[in-house]
């Protein structure tokens, strides 16, 4: 799936979330998961953030000025229905001066990000924190966040900090939406 990031997993304890909120109640969901390793290779540990090169650039239209931007896009790697090239042309075609480029729990999309340019649109690189209690962005890095964080714990408190210490803007996704 291209949410992933290829690569052997390292070893230890695993878990498994299945998401089931578009369930109707009284429904039934069943399900048959098999896990299986074709080599068996494993390694001690993983990369803490993706191998980015920097992003294309382009000169801003001289100054201070009012930019369009989009800060929450998604994309194939998520729940979008277009691969990053046409997120690029879908920014282009409302030209907009950036985009942030948010899939859902995963920065896998931002490896073919830094491998589009546009003479028109800035990409940028961001992530969104889609938990079960809400949604949130991480704009401006490239690093995987870990999004499960629980109700009442300060864990998101934690990673908004976090984003902020790193200079990153941590902001709520959908703040007006209802449960």
């Amino acid at each position: 799936t291209p949410g992933y990031l290829a690569g052997p997993l390292p070893a230890g304890a695993w878990m498994l979330q299945v998401e089931t909120h578009g369930l109707v109640p009284g429904t039934s969901c069943t399900y048959t998961l098999d896990i299986s390793s074709l080599d068996g290779a494993v390694v001690d540990s993983l990369p803490a953030a993706v191998e980015t090169a920097p992003l294309p650039t382009r000169p801003p239209r001289g100054g201070p000025a009012w930019y369009r931007g989009d800060l929450h896009t998604h994309t194939l790697h998520s729940d979008g229905h277009v691969p990053v090239a046409g997120r690029v042309a879908a920014a282009e075609a409302r030209n907009l001066d950036f985009f942030f480029l948010t899939d859902h729990n995963t920065v896998s999309g931002l490896v073919e990000l830094d491998r589009m340019s546009s003479p028109r649109v800035l990409p940028a690189r961001g992530m969104e924190l889609t938990t079960f209690w809400g949604h949130a962005l991480c704009l401006g890095g490239s690093e995987w966040v870990e999004w499960r964080a629980e109700p009442g714990t300060g864990e998101m408190a934690a990673i908004a900090r976090a984003a902020d210490a790193a200079g990153r803007l941590f902001i709520i996704a959908h703040p007006h939406a209802i449960d």
